[in-house]
Formats: C-alpha cells, structure tokens, sequence
C-alpha cells in the first residue's frame, strides 16, 4: 500500500513539475527572449533597419564617386597602362595613365586578360561610364566577337579605387 501511495506522489510530483515549466514558459518577455538579452526585439529591428539604410546611402555614395572618376577619366581621355591580377580573387588592379587605380573585374569571364592583351598592342579608351543596380563599369572604345553569341563592347566592373604599388 505504502508503494502504491510512494508511486502516486512520485508521478503527482513530476505532473506539477511539468505543469510549473510548461505555465512558466507559455508566459513569454519579449526582452528576455530576445536574441539581443537586455534590447526589446522592436529596438532591435529599428536599429536594424537603421543600419540597412546607412548602408544604402554608403553604397550609394561610393558608387556616385566611382562614377565621377570615371567620367573624369573619360572627360581627359586618360588611356589604361596596366593591368594586374589581385592574387587569390577574380579581381584586377587597372592603372590609367594619370595614375588612377581602380580595382575591377570583368564584365564576363577573360575580359580583364583581354584588357591586357589590347595595351600591349597600343592605348585603350574609355568611352563611357554605366550606372546601374550592379555598379559602375567603364565601357572601353574596343568591341568583342565571340566564337558564339553577340558581339559586344569590351567593359569592367569597377569594385573601388586603389593605390597604386
């Protein structure tokens, strides 16, 4: 008899146990459940947002200056002189001739080894600046014919300036 009653307020105990946890966590704090402890989840995502858009008008701004370089360079006609590889990246580090360093990529796969290949052969042009939701690219005064597909003008993608070594 007295095993049956042990048993009865063993499992009784491990019901009201249960129970207690269950109550306590239906009963949610939104500071305290936060994945920022101490920041209420609605700070949190204002200041997210905050964020977000400082980062817009960053990039927005970066991308208005790479286009007045570029035009710039358009402007005064300034050829390409070099063309490097960044090691490690598919990136190149392009000098013009006043000095400017960008660093770039191409607008499709071989283009800045192409662009290398042209200065050797003699000066290369900027003929004009695009930009879009992408970023900016310079478009140079040579065009593309590919084994297959459309004919198109040799550009890069610029990523930001460089120093030059």
């Amino acid at each position: 008899m007295w095993g049956l009653a042990v048993v009865l307020g063993v499992v009784l105990a491990v019901v009201l146990i249960v129970a207690a946890g269950v109550a306590q966590g239906s009963r949610t704090d939104p500071v305290r459940d936060s994945p920022h402890p101490g920041l209420d989840p609605i700070d949190t995502a204002s200041i997210g947002a905050t964020l977000e858009a400082i980062g817009e008008a960053h990039n927005h701004a970066q991308q208005r200056i790479l286009a007045s370089l570029v035009d710039r360079l358009i402007e005064r006609r300034v050829p390409v002189r070099v063309v490097e590889v960044v090691p490690g990246q598919r990136e190149g580090r392009v000098r013009f001739a006043d000095g400017t360093t960008v660093r770039a990529s191409g607008a499709a796969a071989g283009d800045l080894g192409i662009l290398a290949a042209v200065i050797r052969e003699g000066s290369i042009l900027a003929t004009s600046c695009v930009h879009d939701s992408t970023g900016v690219s310079i478009v140079f005064d040579r065009t593309l014919r590919p084994v297959a597909g459309a004919v198109r003008p040799l550009s890069i993608r610029i990523i930001g300036i460089d120093q030059p070594d």
